[in-house]
């Protein structure tokens, strides 16, 4: 994976900046091609699409230079982009819920281009080659004036109201500029009454798309101001839950940072199911592809260099009966997997620190002992003691970790207070231009009863939410420090939480 040298953010000096030196100072400046290899409604197969500016976006938005239609149904609607970076162009990933792939090589983040490169959308999705021709010919003077306007109309739509005020003027003055060096140069007036005829007509084409950047920005802007009281309102509910973040676990929110920076989001990236010799490659589910297999939760390094968490989190198809009833679709899996076939779900894991890294489900150890037949001829895992799944993520020495204490674990006594960092429902997630940053709440529990019970702790608190399973569950020791004793793992009824001790496997 490419080192990602700055986040990548649409700008107006990218687009509207760029494509102006392209059409008027172009002499200097380089561009490239996108070679459709697919037909769509916007293009067909074979198509060259010269790319003049510093910044284009990929996907089925409408606002994409580069726009497939809503039957490509694996193409996100901000899907990827190609920015320029200085001599160079990289790729750079936007879509959090489908891949792309450079040459058949999984981009995470983003990766430079060469020339001849090939770009594909998710797999088995459209491709595109990137083709830079060379010589003078690669250079945006060997394109035309007319075909250098039409370029900008079509990749410089960028929505920035006053900038485009200030473009709008830059132009006419250029054009201006344009035309009193063609008076000068002009053989005969007819030739000039012809040039300035033509002239016009690109000034009102100019204006037109003008008014079209204007509209753009207008619903953009509206757009930004709900996200803007969104965020607001949602921040005044994070403040709330800070404020009490002492009274819940006894440490401040600064004194809960270096825990926090050990606990890891986890989601699928994608899952492979192969079974009589086919191997199918499923993406997680979007709103366009429903039927996608997917999941989040969260994992914890400790400070012996293993990543723990969940077993229903690694191999969510082992739990395929639910308190929900039948889930056909871990069903399924479960069934092919008992038949010869075999399940590899590709997971990220990202922590509040930045630290991000891949691993998946056949790395991790389990013990599948208690594991139940059904009925139905297939086993069936259960929450609680054997609900964890672990492997070493070789951090190296000096990286640090979450300790923990196994005997403890197993021996609780009632009205402990717990301490549980992970991901519920989500929150404490933001993606953003591609990149995901986490920041885990926390929450508490009380334990139930002394010792465990079937094997597993018994709390009182919420702790078992959907997205907080294989979060770590900590107690405070007498110097008053946190170690890690137990795995969220489910609930039993409303009211009490499951959690696996950390003593079952360490």
């Amino acid at each position: 994976m490419a080192q990602a040298t700055q986040a990548y953010r649409r700008s107006f000096s990218g687009s509207v900046g760029a494509g102006m030196k392209s059409v008027f100072g172009g002499s200097g400046r380089t561009y490239y091609m996108l070679v459709h290899k697919v037909s769509s409604r916007y293009h067909k197969a074979g198509e060259s699409q010269p790319i003049i500016v510093d910044e284009i976006e990929i996907g089925r938005g409408s606002q994409c230079q580069v726009r497939f239609d809503d039957s490509f149904t694996t193409v996100s609607r901000r899907h990827a982009a190609i920015v320029r970076d200085g001599d160079k162009w990289k790729l750079v990933q936007l879509s959090t819920t489908n891949s792309t792939y450079l040459n058949g090589h999984h981009v995470h983040k983003e990766w430079y281009l060469q020339n001849g490169d090939e770009i594909q959308l998710s797999t088995n999705g459209p491709k595109l080659g990137f083709i830079i021709p060379e010589g003078e010919k690669g250079k945006v003077s060997s394109i035309g004036l007319t075909a250098r306007l039409n370029l900008f109309r079509q990749q410089a739509l960028r929505p920035y109201k006053t900038a485009l005020t200030i473009l709008s003027c830059v132009l006419l003055l250029a054009i201006g500029a344009i035309v009193w060096q063609q008076v000068k140069l002009s053989e005969s007036e007819k030739d000039f009454i012809a040039y300035k005829k033509e002239m016009k007509t690109k000034v009102e084409l100019l204006k037109d798309s003008m008014n079209i950047l204007k509209q753009r920005y207008d619903t953009i802007q509206l757009q930004y101001d709900e996200m803007v009281d969104a965020k607001s309102s949602m921040q005044r509910q994070i403040s709330g839950l800070q404020r009490r973040v002492k009274e819940l676990t006894g440490l401040t929110s600064n004194e809960l940072k270096p825990y926090e920076k050990y606990v890891y989001y986890v989601e699928v990236a994608y899952t492979d199911v192969s079974f009589e010799g086919v191997t199918r490659r499923i993406a997680p589910p979007t709103p366009d592809n429903p039927r996608g297999i997917g999941w989040s939760g969260t994992g914890f390094l400790l400070d012996d260099g293993t990543f723990v968490t969940a077993r229903h989190v690694a191999r969510a198809w082992d739990f395929w009966l639910t308190g929900k009833g039948l889930d056909t679709t871990m069903y399924q899996m479960k069934v092919k997997e008992e038949l010869g076939g075999s399940i590899n779900v590709h997971f990220v894991a990202v922590s509040s620190s930045g630290d991000i890294f891949e691993f998946n489900s056949s790395q991790c150890n389990y013990n599948s002992n208690k594991d139940k037949l059904t009925e139905l001829g297939v086993y069936l895992a259960d929450l609680g003691e054997t609900d964890y799944a672990y492997f070493n993520a070789h951090k190296g020495s000096g990286f640090g970790g979450l300790k923990f204490d196994s005997p403890k674990s197993k021996n609780l006594e009632k009205n402990t207070k717990l301490t549980i960092i992970g991901f519920p429902f989500g929150y404490g997630v933001e993606v953003r231009w591609g990149d995901i940053k986490v920041d885990p709440p926390v929450a508490s529990a009380t334990v139930e009863k002394n010792g465990l019970t079937d094997g597993a702790i018994l709390a009182n608190g919420s702790s078992s939410e959907t997205g907080n399973s294989g979060g770590p569950v900590f107690y405070m020791d007498k110097t008053g420090k946190l170690q890690v004793v137990g795995i969220v793992s489910g609930k039993m009824g409303h009211t009490t939480s499951v959690i696996t001790p950390i003593g079952m496997f360490k």
